[in-house]
């Protein structure tokens, strides 16, 4: 964070970078009346008359720091969502040796495409690739939004950040990391929050303008009023002037109520592609929605029952059992009957089988 007294060669977001690229900065008017402040105070204490304004300069510069620390950490917030999102993905992954079928617990870093991954059931899949043995269901709610699972089996594509529901596979590798779909995602998300709203690029049309006028009647003050009473008078109003018409709100407020909306929509799992479309939400028009996923919750819930409701119970007990949604869903509407079930058959897209003893 900076008071854009400096910069680098290649930052342009300060007053002096700005002044280095030949462009006007918003921060360039309040850093020549700090600037200025600085050498008339330092002026002043030499000579031991006038007024000296380091105390005023500390505070100025704490608050425009404040400001600026306020700003940073939500847009770190935001970039973290997206960060977050392959922080789903598993770190580790069981690998199995070709040679002897032995599985061995090793980073997702290490392994390369047409390697072999086994995924038991209620684990998320580390990585993209095709299923090789076994059938399953799978939960796509991080991809996709919807809550019901899908039926795997030889030859389907899995993607890493998916879950596995009903039974264990094994996986040939075909793309790990970034390159996984999920990894796309985030990146598409890292692309996408560098997208700037029109009121933001509006900001920017108007800064020039706004930053020549403010400077041109800053210098005007001072010629005035140091020809009119004297020089420390002009030095006084013009720096008076610089620092009072600093368009911090201008400057901070916008970028920063974009930067909250977008990182606290993705901590609720929303992506919102770009500030622009953020913008278009406020006003009237028409939405289209692609599918049932986007604006439900992304989990089942069951509804209403019908039929014997004394059967609910049975049916929880017997589904506390499994992993699938449609399970959790069950044992989540209604406490599961006293008895340890028997005979328990799990099919996968049939359902659950089994007896409850009292």
């Amino acid at each position: 964070v900076t008071v854009s007294l400096a910069g680098t060669e290649d930052d342009d977001g300060t007053a002096l970078g700005a002044l280095r690229s030949r462009r006007l900065h918003l921060d360039l008017p309040l850093s020549i009346g700090i600037a200025a402040g600085l050498i008339w105070g330092s002026a002043n204490t030499i000579r031991g008359v006038g007024e000296i304004y380091f105390d005023s300069l500390s505070m100025l510069v704490f608050l425009l720091l404040v400001a600026r620390f306020v700003v940073l950490r939500h847009q770190r917030r935001a970039s973290t969502a997206a960060e977050l999102l392959l922080a789903l993905t598993p770190s580790r992954a069981r690998r199995v040796d070709p040679s002897t079928g032995v599985s061995t617990d090793v980073p997702v870093e290490a392994l390369l495409p047409d390697d072999v991954v086994i995924v038991l059931v209620g684990e998320t899949i580390p990585v993209d690739g095709v299923v090789t043995r076994g059938t399953s269901a799978i939960d796509l709610g991080l991809l996709s939004g919807e809550s019901r699972p899908v039926d795997v089996g030889f030859g389907a594509r899995v993607h890493a950040g998916t879950v596995n529901v009903a039974a264990p596979l094994e996986i040939m590798v075909t793309a790990t990391g970034e390159a996984t779909r999920v990894g796309a995602l985030v990146a598409s998300i890292d692309a996408l929050a560098q997208r700037r709203a029109p009121i933001e690029r509006l900001v920017d049309r108007i800064a020039g303008r706004f930053v020549a006028i403010v400077t041109l009647v800053a210098a005007v003050t001072f010629v005035a009023w140091s020809a009119a009473i004297s020089l420390g008078v002009g030095a006084e109003h013009a720096m008076a002037l610089l620092v009072v018409t600093c368009p911090c709100a201008l400057a901070l407020a916008t970028p920063l109520a974009v930067t909250i909306a977008l990182g606290r929509a993705a901590r609720r799992g929303v992506l919102i592609k770009g500030a622009d479309a953020l913008e278009r939400m406020a006003t009237p028009g028409v939405m289209f929605v692609d599918k049932t996923g986007t604006l439900t919750e992304g989990t089942l819930a069951v509804v209403s029952w019908r039929g014997d409701l004394d059967a609910a119970p049975l049916a929880a007990a017997l589904e506390a059992g499994s992993n699938h949604p449609i399970a959790r869903a069950l044992t989540a509407y209604v406490p599961p009957a006293e008895g340890t079930p028997t005979n328990v058959n799990e099919q996968l897209g049939r359902g659950m089988s089994g007896s409850i003893g009292p």
